[in-house]
């Protein structure tokens, strides 16, 4: 058993459980405005898997859209999972999230990348769907219309009175069927998005690029030239595979793509690990798991913790190797060998040795246990050194310190993010330590919580008893996000989602609780219709989303109404929410 005494410094992994009754229902909104914000900490909001969400085993999610890279300079690999096919794009200069994903691309299964090629300033976007009756790129085209129109739409707002936006038109460009729509602002520059949606096997692609230049423009055609449809699975290529343990930690590790994988239950670890299998012959198969996060003020360094239990297990155990550490961008793994059994060349389930490792991602502990031989020991090394390169999100812990802590409206709280009164009767506003900008809202009625949900970027939750109107609020900078289009994509996607885990924990139809568009005061909303009623009303409880964009952030507004009253009050809330360039008057 891998956890001792050293380990104890470390805080074990929590599991929320699922609310279902109209009491909870502030909950479950709570829950998906959370998800529209990437930072559920439930299970269900990243998982499909159909186990209820209280169960204490991990809940492997493999998110279908791969990127790897190849042999080519600039080339990268795109693949969806089970398929037996993938695509090729040459796309040299571009950097971002490619093959190392941030911590938003944790929620994002459809994606295959976010891009930026800092030489040209070009954007590029990539996603894909199998998209029921689609057979041809015209299908896709139909799939997709109103996103050009909506981000058309989106940077004619942010623009404003400081340019023009022109319209989307249809235009065809070395044989492909392109939608644009160019944009001048005179602080920025101009500006053209570029859309294209080919078609293959019956999925929808998705790739929408930003230029500011014609040669940038032409580099886009060079890349859209360049797709590639490979037969075949890809061969000899790493894939990060996303395992998820107890609806709270999430670790996305590089391996090869054809390595297996399944879950084994603890210990070690609080909640079991990912097991996974290179082959049979080489290494049996290796652990991942998680063991919790340090506890505050602990001074002693990973390092120390682990010497400390190698050297508490030397009266035991047959050790062959001082603590070694194998480093790769700022993280860095902790691991000894001992002796676990006798080589035998006629049992090829013989191991002679055992390798125990730690490795600390941001505070959350996660640990390594393989065996492996002489033979296979270069097998153990790149395990290692893949460990090292691991993305790993505590969701909960992460959340609660990203979380902005707000006082009462006269006395704002430290932290990063503030609420402050403006002076107006029932005007309050919002701001983001560092910013020179700030929003502000009017909130007659409304009570001010003393803490916002736990939530990465919460800023705001207020309710008015009276009417049983909630406005919840969050901002968060999300590299690489530059228009509303991609911040209503974050949202969206995980509203879905979380729709879909609300449904199956309540017994219900997906559909009972769809979700429609519709514009409201000049803003483009969200509508989620919850089956669930107050006592003694038939009005549905509604829940109404908002995504705009501002100056490098992504925001999410959660309005819920009860009743006919509070959905004429958040709609009123809506229309006086105002950013304003400069900073707060002390």
């Amino acid at each position: 058993m891998i956890v001792e005494k050293p380990m104890g410094r470390l805080r074990g992994a929590s599991h929320a459980g699922a609310a279902v009754a109209w009491s909870a229902v502030g909950r479950i909104a709570v829950a998906l405005f959370l998800g529209a914000l990437l930072a559920i900490a439930r299970g269900p909001a990243w998982a499909d898997e159909a186990d209820p969400p209280q169960a204490r085993e991990a809940s492997f999610k493999v998110f279908p859209n791969q990127v790897f890279t190849t042999d080519k300079p600039g080339q990268l690999g795109l693949y969806i999972e089970g398929e037996d096919w993938h695509l090729l794009l040459d796309m040299p200069g571009f950097q971002g999230y490619a093959g190392a994903l941030g911590r938003a691309e944790f929620f994002m299964p459809g994606r295959f990348f976010f891009l930026r090629n800092p030489a040209s300033g070009t954007t590029a976007s990539m996603f894909a769907e199998r998209v029921p009756g689609a057979d041809r790129e015209k299908s896709c085209r139909e799939w997709y219309a109103s996103p050009p129109e909506k981000a058309r739409d989106a940077t004619a707002r942010l623009v404003g009175e400081r340019g023009t936006v022109g319209k989307v038109v249809e235009v065809e460009r070395h044989g492909k069927r392109l939608q644009v729509f160019e944009s001048e602002d005179r602080k920025f520059g101009p500006s053209k998005a570029i859309f294209w949606r080919p078609w293959y096997r019956g999925y929808c692609f998705d790739l929408h690029f930003n230029v500011t230049s014609p040669a940038a423009e032409e580099e886009v055609l060079r890349i859209f030239d360049s797709l590639t449809y490979v037969a075949g699975k890809p061969t000899g290529v790493d894939i990060g595979r996303v395992f998820g343990f107890a609806g709270r930690t999430l670790m996305r590790l590089s391996v090869p793509i054809d390595w297996r994988y399944q879950y084994r239950p603890g210990p070690p670890g609080p909640f079991g690990g990912a097991e996974l299998l290179p082959s049979l012959e080489a290494i049996p198969s290796f652990l991942v798991f998680p063991l919790g996060t340090r506890k505050p003020g602990d001074q002693q360094s990973l390092s120390d913790i682990v010497d400390e239990y190698r050297r508490s297990s030397e009266a035991r155990m047959r050790l062959v190797s001082p603590v070694r550490e194998v480093c790769s961008t700022g993280t860095c793994v902790y691991f000894f060998d001992l002796q676990y059994g006798r080589s035998d060349a006629r049992d090829s389930r013989a191991y002679e040795y055992q390798r125990r490792g730690w490795a600390e991602f941001g505070g959350m502990v996660m640990g390594l246990s393989l065996l492996y031989r002489e033979d296979s020991k270069s097998v153990a090394e790149r395990i290692t050194d893949a460990f090292s390169r691991a993305q790993v999100v505590d969701v909960v812990a992460s959340n609660r310190a990203l979380a902005g802590i707000v006082g009462a409206p006269d006395s704002p709280a430290g932290g990063p993010n503030r609420v402050f009164a403006t002076g107006k009767a029932g005007q309050l506003g919002l701001r983001i330590e560092g910013e020179n900008w700030h929003l502000l809202l009017d909130l007659p009625g409304f009570d001010n919580e003393a803490r916002p949900p736990d939530g990465g970027g919460a800023l705001l939750k207020v309710s008015n008893r009276s009417t049983g109107a909630t406005v919840t609020v969050a901002g968060r900078r999300i590299e690489g996000v530059d228009t509303a289009e991609s911040c209503r994509r974050y949202g969206m996607d995980m509203i879905d989602r979380t729709r879909q885990a609300v449904a199956r924990e309540q017994g219900q139809q997906d559909g009972a609780m769809a979700v429609s568009a519709f514009e409201a005061n000049g803003k483009e909303l969200y509508l989620v219709e919850l089956s669930s009623k107050k006592p003694g009303s038939d009005y549905p409880v509604k829940l109404m989303h908002w995504f705009p964009y501002h100056r490098g952030f992504c925001f999410s507004f959660l309005f819920t109404s009860p009743s006919p009253e509070a959905e004429k009050e958040v709609l009123r809330v809506l229309d006086s929410a105002t950013f304003v360039d400069q900073e707060p008057q002390r």
